[in-house]
This record gives structure tokens, sequence and C-alpha cells, in this order.
């Protein structure tokens, strides 16, 4: 019996150590395989028109996961007026060795974005965030969810309190779900356009059909440009079935679909609702400097009704508020 009494002491005890050993052996090859990629991935694309750079990374996570901390990381992502930067001081990313194949992100210090606009402006805004955090999931070999939470955007030129970009495959109706929120987002004189320094609300969702003309993109196999070039020529559309925006006394709401014309610009309409639209009207009258706010006041009734329907139209590069020119769009690529 003391033998039977030994073997129940120390089975557990071998069995655990067998466990972690494995588990640990798995490790090496696991996080060995990842950090030699990361670093061949340096100033490399990671997909079509995707570029990665950083100065050094820290490993680490033994044994069940896989962690490193990039400092000074770059990504690059190619336009058709130069590239799109995105710089953080510190990057890292998180996964499991073992479970599905998912990848927290977690920037910090401070943010850069950089592009150069259609009509060959530069243009750079930073930011210092709360926190930034993001996963993505892929199943497959395909990104199937893409998630991102900002909280706390500190910036001369435009602030918030927080941020969500959503985006998920759902091929039950061969669509790709997007969705994005800000909340309490203060703009810069130039940003106002004549309806005032905060927003405080922003949510838009919609979906893009048809999803298959997209997978080539999530699969990192496809520059985005021709992606949507395809997307565009198999009929395209982006139902939005959810716009709601409250920016100083304008507050909207409403659905609609959009496409791409032969020239890349938006095409489609919005049926909005806008509430509150005498209190609007008192405010933006005063001094309507942006032509959006120019065609909401062209556009009110005599009897300055509580709610005014009204369609935003986007038709050769030209959006028209009702009846009134509202603006210029030029082509995305």
């Amino acid at each position: 019996m003391r033998y039977s009494h030994r073997f129940f002491l120390y089975a557990p005890v071998a069995a655990f150590i067998a466990v972690f050993a494995l588990a640990g052996a798995y490790w090496w090859v696991a996080a060995g395989t990842f950090f030699k990629a990361l670093d061949a991935a340096n100033g490399q694309e990671l997909a079509p028109g995707v570029t990665l750079h950083f100065a050094s990374h820290q490993d680490g996570g033994f044994p069940f996961r896989i962690e490193t901390l990039m400092q000074n990381a770059r990504l690059e992502v190619a336009t058709s007026y130069g590239p799109l930067t995105w710089s953080t001081e510190q990057l890292a990313m998180h996964a499991l060795t073992y479970g599905r194949d998912q990848i927290i992100y977690e920037a910090a210090g401070k943010q850069t974005l950089s592009w150069t606009d259609s009509e060959h402006a530069h243009h750079v805004w930073t930011f210092v965030p709360g926190s930034l955090r993001a996963s993505s999931i892929v199943v497959n070999g395909a990104l199937a969810r893409f998630d991102m939470d900002i909280v706390g955007i500190g910036s001369p030129e435009l602030s918030a309190g927080g941020a969500q970009i959503h985006i998920r495959r759902d091929p039950s109706k061969h669509a790709i779900d997007i969705f994005f929120s800000g909340d309490a987002v203060h703009l810069s004189g130039p940003l106002q356009s004549g309806f005032g320094d905060t927003i405080k609300t922003l949510r838009v969702g919609g979906s893009f059909v048809p999803g298959a003309s997209l997978a080539p993109l999530l699969g990192g196999k496809a520059d985005w440009r021709s992606a949507f070039e395809a997307w565009r020529a198999a009929g395209g559309k982006l139902g939005i079935d959810r716009f709601e925006l409250a920016w100083g006394k304008l507050d909207a709401g409403g659905t609609g679909t959009l496409a791409l014309d032969s020239l890349h610009r938006p095409q489609g309409a919005l049926a909005l609702k806008l509430a509150n639209y005498p209190e609007f009207l008192a405010t933006a009258k005063a001094s309507p400097d942006t032509p959006l706010a120019s065609a909401l006041l062209a556009d009110r009734e005599p009897a300055n009704p509580p709610t005014l329907a009204l369609a935003l139209t986007f038709k050769n590069g030209t959006v028209t508020a009702g009846a009134t020119a509202a603006g210029t769009v030029n082509p995305l690529y």
C-alpha cells in the first residue's frame, strides 16, 4: 500500500511536469517561428501595399503566450496619392499558443497619422490616447474580425472621449459588417464646418455586399484598391442601416446606400431626418461658413418644422442636400 500511496502522490506532479515540458517545447517552436517571421517582415510588405517598420522588439510570453513589444513602429498603406502612415512609439502584440488565431494589440505613447489627399496636400495628425487596444481574429487564413477601441484622444486639432471601429465577416449573408462610433469629439476651428465645435455622438453601421469580392483583401492577397475595384465591378454596395449624428444643434439620423462610380467617387443617397431643426437654424444662420451648412439653411421650410426629412445625394462628384448643392467629393483611389 505504501507504493500505491506514492503513485497517487507523484503521478499528478509527473503529469504536470510532462505537460509543462511539452508546452514549453511547443512554445519554443511556435515563438521561434513567429519572431523570425517578425524580423523578416521589418521593412517588407505584410500584404500587397502594406509595409511594417520598427526600430527594435522585445519578446516573451513563455510558456503559453507569444508577446512582443516593438519600439517606434510604423505601418504604411499605399494609396493613389502617397502613403497613409501610422506611427506609434510603442506597439505590443499578444497571442496565445493554443486556441483560435487571435492577436491582441496595444499602442502607447504619441500616435501620428499622415497622408496626402487627392489635391496633393499633405496632412499630419498627432494625438496621445488614454488607451488604444485592438484585436484581430483569423479563420482559414483570412481576417474574420477586427475591433479597435480608443479611450481618451488628446490632440489640439481633434480630441475625443473615445472611438471604436468594428469589422466582421458575415458568411451567412455574404457581407462584411462595419461599425464606427465617436463620442465627445472636440474640433478645432477649421474642422467645425459651421455646426459647432463638438460632436456629441456619431454612429455609423452598415454592410459591404457582396463580401466575396473583398475576400482577397481580407486574406492579405490583394491591394485594397484592386480589391475595391473588383467589388465595384461586381455591383458592390455599402448599405448603411444606422447613421446617427449629434453635432452642436444638428441632430440627424437616417439610412441609405452608397456605391462607387466609374471614377471611384461615392454615388447614392442617404435619407436623413433632422431633429430639433428650428434650434439648428437659429444657431447656423448666423455663420453658415460651409457649403453643407448653407444648403441645409436653403432647404428649410417656411414653418420650420421640428423634424425635417432631407435626402443627401452623391452623384458625379457632387453632394446635394435636398435640391441645393452642398459640396464635392473626390475619387477614393
